[in-house]
């Protein structure tokens, strides 16, 4: 969890969530939404997420927000993310911010993962309760902060890795699809094959059986001709 400055301590987390929608907008951070997870996480009351249009973009983004908000220089051994500038996260007590390169807020899917949030527009955010803007900070939450968002973390793995897995089921079953087809094309080429010879053979006995026999042949008659002789009458 990252120290907040000393100006910012004493504001009820609806008005910080406020600046920081506030810095990250003139930042162009794009696609900002706020998602209200009280009630369904312990560890946080709002959650930022916003989207940089590349690695550089994000990691200026959190060097503003943190900037604008830490009592301290941001260093990227202290905050998640910072180095390859995918997923940067800034823990702010009651709020954490998410700032994702574009590509992998669709990956990791933050909104699908918490659907059950309810939506916040960062640009019409409720002010905060009579009694919440008065009332100081109280302890720190039971549950230890660090452990609750490595928890995040490991379910947007999870979440990675089953994308893979039915990836890869997909891919095995395309393959077994289309050796099975050849398969069978190889098989319907085999039996059109002996159709064709079938009907050649039945075509070569019939023509067979249709021939006319030939005529045997005549003989030719021999003999000596036997000439008549008469005897004239006297």
């Amino acid at each position: 969890m990252k120290n907040i400055q000393k100006k910012y301590r004493e504001l009820p987390p609806e008005e910080l969530l406020r600046i920081i929608c506030q810095v990250a907008d003139r930042q162009k951070a794009q696609d900002l939404l706020v998602l209200d997870v009280r009630g369904l996480a312990s560890f946080a009351d709002y959650f930022v997420l916003m989207s940089g249009t590349s690695t550089r973009h994000v990691q200026g983004l959190a060097d503003v927000i943190d900037g604008e908000i830490g009592s301290k220089r941001m260093k990227s051994g202290d905050t998640e993310g910072l180095i390859d500038g995918n997923w940067v996260l800034l823990d702010y007590n009651d709020i954490v911010v998410h700032i994702f390169y574009h590509e992998s807020r669709r990956y990791y899917d933050l909104e699908g993962l918490w659907h059950d949030a309810p939506r916040l527009d960062p640009l019409t955010l409720p002010a905060p309760p009579e009694d919440t803007a008065l009332a100081k900070p109280g302890k720190k939450r039971a549950t230890s902060r660090k452990t609750a968002v490595a928890d995040e973390l490991d379910a947007a793995e999870t979440r990675k890795s089953s994308v893979t897995t039915a990836k890869k089921a997909a891919r095995a079953i395309k393959i077994a699809a289309s050796k099975s087809k050849s398969a069978e094309a190889k098989k319907a080429s085999i039996i059109a094959k002996k159709k064709v010879g079938s009907k050649k053979a039945s075509g070569s006995t019939k023509k067979a059986g249709g021939m006319r026999r030939p005529a045997a042949p005549t003989k030719k008659r021999t003999g000596t001709a036997t000439k008549k002789t008469g005897t004239g009458r006297k």
